[in-house]
This record gives structure tokens, C-alpha cells and sequence, in this order.
């Protein structure tokens, strides 16, 4: 059973990475505009709006921030 300071450790690195993607999220989509990947794939049977890749993005930014989160705890662990 995990105790109160693992639990404690787990939600501090889900919130910094939460930050952490909010910041490269804004900073990504602030020059990368979504509107050529709609276009490209206009032809196909997937047509995802703005938003759609919007949250994919936060998504994917999320990930690779809560495991460099996860990991620098990990190393700080004595």
C-alpha cells in the first residue's frame, strides 16, 4: 500500500507536467499552425478539426513531460 508522501510525490509530478505542457503547448501551437494537417487530410476518411489536434498536441506534450517529471523524481529518491 503506497503511503501519503509516494501519493504526495506522484501528484506534484503530474502537476508540473501538467504546467509544463500547458507552456509547450502554447509556445508549439503559438507558431505551428493546424490548419495544413486538416488540409492534408481533407482526402482521407479521418478529418480532425482544430481542436482535436489541439488536445492530441497537449497530450503528447503531457506525456513526455510527466516522464521527465517522473523521472527526475526518481533520481532525487534517496
Amino acid at each position: 500500500m503506497p503511503d501519503a508522501l509516494s501519493g504526495r510525490r506522484a501528484l506534484t509530478v503530474l502537476w508540473c507536467a501538467f504546467l509544463a505542457a500547458s507552456v509547450a503547448t502554447m509556445l508549439f501551437f503559438a507558431f505551428v499552425d493546424p490548419s495544413p494537417v486538416v488540409a492534408l487530410l481533407q482526402p482521407t476518411a479521418v478529418i480532425p478539426d482544430p481542436t482535436t489536434l489541439y488536445s492530441l498536441g497537449f497530450l503528447f506534450f503531457f506525456a513526455v513531460c510527466a516522464l521527465a517529471a517522473g523521472l527526475t523524481a526518481w533520481l532525487l529518491t534517496p
